[in-house]
């Protein structure tokens, strides 16, 4: 993919920091080092012409310090990362089956912090979930607004046919769970808002993407910390680093112009 001109890389899995423990434990793969996940993205990171290298989805329960410690030692991971948490209360997140705790997802982020003070952090969150009170629905609001995450993807709970959590008594009513979803979107606004305004004023690489096809000659890609940036070019972009200086920022995007 590199050969033929990809610039950047996403190693997708469901769990994708998990990969290779399996093989690992059967001794297809050493299981010494810092992990098969952690030496395939050092190996990937390697391919001369790759600008950036990301991955996703990473669960809490598998990540290490060691693949925290390679974001420090290799540029292509950039600044960001996924890390979904769901719920910011210990009691929801053994009701989810979410295999971690909140003191070892604060764990994770602080070891994420450690080797890049300035990582952007996203995740996913989940509210309304059968059982939850109003006090556990706040923990994760204490939650967000202490990891001070860049930007969340976030949902209500809404039963699915055959699950456990479908058959659960404790169901909330939808007007509860639309209220603490704007709630949470509230808070998450404005600390994203917070995040992009901050960059104003600053010059970040930028990976083009694309071109605009509703607005011709406006170029679109991402900085390393993964915040959209919006350029306008009379030249081909994509595919390009370029350095670009931010002028102006929103909810969803930084308006920039390259330098």
């Amino acid at each position: 993919m590199v050969e033929a001109g990809a610039r950047e890389l996403t190693v997708l899995g469901q769990n994708v920091n998990s990969y290779g423990a399996d093989l690992a434990e059967a001794g297809v793969l050493p299981s010494g080092g810092d992990g098969p996940f952690v030496d395939l993205l050092a190996a990937v990171a390697r391919l001369p012409g790759l600008e950036r290298l990301r991955f996703t989805t990473s669960n809490p329960q598998s990540f290490t310090r060691a693949l925290a410690d390679l974001f420090r030692s290799e540029p292509k991971l950039g600044r960001y990362l996924h890390l979904p948490v769901q719920s910011g209360n210990d009691r929801i997140l053994a009701r989810m089956k979410r295999k971690v705790t909140v003191a070892e997802y604060r764990e994770r982020i602080a070891w994420l912090r450690a080797a890049v003070p300035d990582v952007a952090i996203s995740t996913d969150l989940i509210v309304g979930f059968p059982g939850e009170t109003e006090a556990e629905f706040e923990d994760t609001l204490s939650l967000v607004e202490e990891v001070d995450f860049s930007f969340a993807y976030t949902f209500k709970y809404s039963p699915r046919k055959n699950t456990p959590a479908a058959r659960y008594e404790e169901q909330l009513p939808e007007a509860v769970k639309e209220d603490r979803l704007a709630r949470l979107n509230a808070l998450q606004d404005r600390l994203t808002i917070r995040h992009n305004l901050a960059e104003i004023g600053q010059i970040r690489p930028v990976l083009f993407h694309y071109e605009s096809a509703k607005a011709p000659g406006f170029y679109y890609g991402r900085t390393e910390h993964f915040r959209l940036v919006r350029v306008a070019a009379n030249r081909d972009l994509v595919g390009q680093v370029l350095p670009v200086h931010i002028y102006q920022g929103n909810k969803t995007a930084l308006l920039g112009e390259l330098t």
